[in-house]
């Protein structure tokens, strides 16, 4: 009897293991785990993880990350990609994610869902609560139409609907149908992740601002050949690319604030002679400082490059220009001084200088003689007077009693209490009249200026503020108007 039923067992057993066939394999669970997963998540020894941000099981079940490693987007990577971040050794989108939602650790509650890396119980517009996450059912592989419908591995969700293709112009990537035009997880491409200070434009990784066009990427903003587009080219009567508007050159930055009320700070064509000799060049533009339309002519550096230092520099009084490459913003400094051919080619109403590191400024209008700045330079002053009077100025820099009427360009004290006579020590290149009468007390002239007769190695460059000797200055910018 007993042989029997031992017969019988083995018999079932056999018929049972004949029945599997030789490509059937059952896998038995370790300690109770899953038996199968959902969407995006592999079974690797009876655990359901996801494969893109498992440190132990990257890219594949058998691939484990080495220490102080991450897996982003199915990769062992000392940092993360695609705008997610590190959170023990996983990367994860910390917008999105119950676990670490807002950063790292933050879980939700169990009711709650993250959106926009805020824990919160309502989904937005256009998601649904599925568990604890927001999805959007009509590309959500996971829950593809509805919270309790996933997709097969090889399917997309295309509309609410799972399909083995991707429309629209989309490309399916994974379980997703992506614009690799603009996803920054699939830039141009499948799995090519940009930089997390980058953005995805036209299918290149280009820093903010930029387009990818004809394999590199472009500031659409000053780009002739891409003017706020691809292919945009700029030519003919608008031969100019401005803030992505192709445009033509104007007289002067005033020009062009009078045909665009609007226009902000930046760089613009300038031709002043029109169809004159001088060809059109670049030109930065105050359009939103003391009524806007200031051109700037010059930059001062007196710490790293004295170019403009002493009255009898040449530079003053010729048409040279000097580092005219190197342009200077309200937002960039350069370390040299410049001077650029707005210098000589236009005529100056109003001058303006701006002090960048301390926020002061001077600003004379309404100039006695009208005329390129080379030229005014050129004209001698007669003693106690200015070769160019300011109808008004206003200043912030100086001491008190530091300057006097007149003020301009081209000025000459005729203070006898300088106890001097050399003839460039009464001089400055723009200012006022020193009202101090004493032969000790320095003055504080704006602009460079000569020897003191008692003291010859002061008051060589006087563009910072004099207290207890010269103070030199850089980022010293010059406007006209």
């Amino acid at each position: 009897m007993k042989t029997a039923r031992l017969l019988m067992v083995v018999s079932l057993g056999l018929g049972m293991l004949g029945a599997c066939g030789s490509g059937d394999v059952t896998t038995v669970p370790k300690d109770g785990g899953a038996t199968s997963c959902t969407g995006d998540e592999t079974l690797c020894d009876g655990v359901c993880v996801d494969l893109d941000q498992h440190a132990g099981h990257c890219g594949s079940c058998s691939n484990s990350c080495e220490a102080g490693q991450v897996c982003a987007a199915g990769s062992c990577a000392v940092s993360c990609v695609g705008g997610t971040s590190k959170c023990g050794d996983s990367c994860v989108d910390t917008d999105v994610d119950p676990k670490h939602c807002g950063g790292c650790g933050f879980a939700c509650k169990d009711d709650e869902v993250c959106q926009g890396g805020v824990c919160s119980v309502v989904c937005a517009a256009g998601t649904t609560k599925c568990g604890n996450t927001c999805a959007d059912t009509s590309i959500d592989p996971d829950h593809c139409g509805s919270c309790d419908t996933a997709c097969a591995k090889e399917e997309v969700c295309q509309q609410g609907v799972c399909a083995l293709v991707c429309v629209g112009g989309t490309t399916k990537c994974d379980q997703h149908c992506v614009d690799t035009d603009y996803d920054p997880n699939h830039c141009g491409a499948c799995d090519v992740a940009c930089k997390s200070d980058e953005i995805c434009a036209a299918g290149g990784c280009c820093s903010f601002g930029q387009l990818y066009c004809s394999s590199s990427c472009i500031d659409p903003d000053t780009d002739v050949s891409n003017c706020g587009a691809c292919g945009n080219s700029c030519a003919g009567p608008t031969p100019f690319c401005v803030g992505g508007a192709c445009i033509a050159a104007g007289e002067s930055c005033a020009a062009h604030l009078n045909v665009d009320p609007n226009a902000q700070d930046g760089l613009f064509p300038i031709d002043p002679d029109g169809v004159g000799p001088t060809a059109p060049f670049m030109a930065f533009c105050d359009m939103s400082n003391d009524g806007g339309g200031w051109t700037l002519v010059a930059n001062v550096d007196d710490i790293n490059d004295p170019y403009f230092g002493g009255f009898n520099s040449t530079a003053w009084e010729t048409a040279s220009t000097r580092n005219e490459s190197e342009i200077p913003t309200f937002n960039k400094d350069v370390a040299v001084s410049t001077k650029y051919l707005s210098w000589s080619t236009l005529p100056a109403t109003d001058l303006r200088i701006v002090y960048k590191n301390d926020g002061k400024y001077f600003m004379c209008q309404g100039l006695s003689v009208v005329d390129t700045l080379d030229k005014v330079f050129a004209m001698g002053p007669s003693n106690g007077q200015c070769a160019a009077t300011c109808a008004s100025f206003s200043e912030d820099r100086f001491p008190q009693g530091a300057t006097s009427v007149p003020v301009g360009l081209n000025c000459s004290d005729g203070n006898e209490a300088w106890y001097t006579q050399s003839s460039s020590a009464e001089n400055a290149r723009i200012g006022g009249l020193d009202v101090d009468n004493s032969c000790c007390v320095m003055n504080a002239y704006l602009g460079a200026m000569g020897d003191r007769g008692y003291s010859t190695n002061i008051l060589e460059k006087t563009w910072g503020q004099y207290s207890t000797g010269v103070v030199t200055d850089n980022n010293i910018m010059v406007f006209v108007r």
